[in-house]
């Protein structure tokens, strides 16, 4: 689902361009290039040098935001697989209404954790559920 971006998260990534931007200036002051992005460059200005100077650092640029992109993905996903703690039962609590929150709370921060989807009808919908258990609990 397309997600727009808060105007935080706009100015974060101006910056963070910035930034880019600014390595790639240092790299080519110290002499730095690389190649590939060079000869990408080269190809797609028609012979003029002037040109191929500007699509080198625009491409070096785009090439280090897909290296922190990729590198984001690695991170979130070795996030995502670290080893759990195995998950308790209903003999671990005091009571089943303990249980019940228990499990509800874990859900809910497992559901938080994996979704960008808006959050409020599973809250009501856990807190319905917790009520019934309680009243459930509280007739037997």
């Amino acid at each position: 689902m397309f997600k727009l971006k808060s105007s935080a998260e706009r100015s974060e990534e101006r910056l963070l361009e910035e930034k880019l931007y600014e390595q790639v200036a240092q790299d080519l002051a110290q002499g730095k290039r690389r190649e590939g992005i060079w000869a990408k460059a080269l190809a797609n200005s028609n012979g003029s040098e002037s040109q191929a100077q500007s699509l080198y650092i625009k491409y070096h640029v785009q090439a280090l935001k897909d290296e922190l992109n990729i590198q984001n993905v690695i991170n979130q996903q070795a996030t995502h697989n670290e080893p759990k703690e195995p998950r308790k039962t209903q003999s671990d609590y005091d009571s089943y209404e303990d249980y019940i929150k228990a499990t509800i709370v874990e859900n809910t921060q497992n559901f938080e954790s994996t979704s960008s989807e808006p959050k409020l009808g599973l809250s009501i919908i856990l807190t319905l559920i917790l009520i019934l258990a309680i009243s459930f609990l509280g007739k037997g």
